[in-house]
This record gives C-alpha cells, sequence and structure tokens, in this order.
C-alpha cells in the first residue's frame, strides 16, 4: 500500500520503508546477481557487463546490460515497492537514489555511507566476479559468505 496524502509521512512509511527497500531490493537482487553468474547463463547474459574490470563512466556502465537482465533489475525494484507499505516520497526516493547508487558503484569515486554502502564493494565485484553479488548493501553477501572485503583485490591489476 503506497500512501499519498502528505499527512500520512511517518518515520516508519518513510525511513523505515527505505531501509526495507534496500535490504529486500538485494535479498532479490544479489539471489538474481549470483544466479547470473552461472556457467549455463553468464556468457548469454551477464558476460558483456563485467567486460570492465575497472568501470568508470557511471550510468554507461552501469546501463551497459543485456535487456534480460535490465528488465528483471527493474522488477526487482517494483516487487521490494509491493512487499513494504509506504509514503509516495518514499517510493520517488527510493527509485532515484537507486539510479544515483548504481552509477555511482560504476565510478572511480570513493563512495561510503557509514560501512552500509561502498562503491568500492561493488568495485571488487567487477574485478572478482565470484564476490559481492549485492548492489548496495553486502549483509546478503555477508550471511551467504560472498562478501570479499576491498582490501582483498589490492593485487588484482584492472584491465
Amino acid at each position: 500500500v503506497i500512501s499519498w496524502k502528505l499527512e500520512d509521512v511517518t518515520i516508519f512509511n518513510t525511513l523505515g520503508a527505505l531501509i526495507g527497500y534496500y535490504v529486500l531490493y538485494d535479498l532479490f537482487y544479489a539471489t538474481f546477481h549470483r544466479i547470473l553468474h552461472f556457467r549455463s547463463i553468464y556468457p548469454y547474459i551477464h558476460k558483456h557487463h563485467h567486460r570492465q574490470k575497472a568501470p568508470s563512466r557511471g550510468s554507461l556502465d552501469a546501463m551497459n546490460v543485456h535487456p534480460i537482465e535490465f528488465i528483471i533489475g527493474e522488477y526487482i525494484h517494483l516487487i521490494s515497492i509491493y512487499f513494504i507499505p509506504s509514503h509516495i516520497i518514499t517510493v520517488i526516493f527510493f527509485i532515484i537514489s537507486d539510479g544515483i547508487l548504481a552509477s555511482l558503484n560504476h565510478t572511480r569515486a570513493d563512495v561510503d555511507f557509514l560501512n552500509l554502502y561502498s562503491v568500492r564493494v561493488h568495485d571488487v565485484h567487477h574485478r572478482m566476479p565470484e564476490s559481492n553479488y549485492g548492489q548496495y548493501t553486502m549483509l546478503w553477501d555477508r550471511l551467504y559468505g560472498s562478501y570479499r572485503p576491498y582490501n582483498s583485490v589490492l593485487d588484482v591489476k584492472a584491465d
């Protein structure tokens, strides 16, 4: 349920819902992303996105994906919004901030937010593709054992 009335804004349907969106989105996305790395699927859908070991062009590199991957990724946003009640302001902020964060993930910018979101952590995934499948948080990678910190790739050379 999405509330549209300004007087309905609460901490729960804004900040609480936003946190829920990111956690739920990354649950679905990290799982989907891991599936894209299966040997039977990777060369046909996700390999193109990984041609750059150190992406730096922001939105160009973030959206440089197969159409199937793009459509499913966008539907994961809708699924997250469907399951978590919120205010329309939260939905708008979630969609806009997702675009910004996905673009930042594909730059050389050193952005880190309270150790919850880090561009460097996604950069690790491009250098070590069997790790860090989450888009915005590494919660699920930490739980599934696929998390690798940035310092684990300091020896890996960018193409």
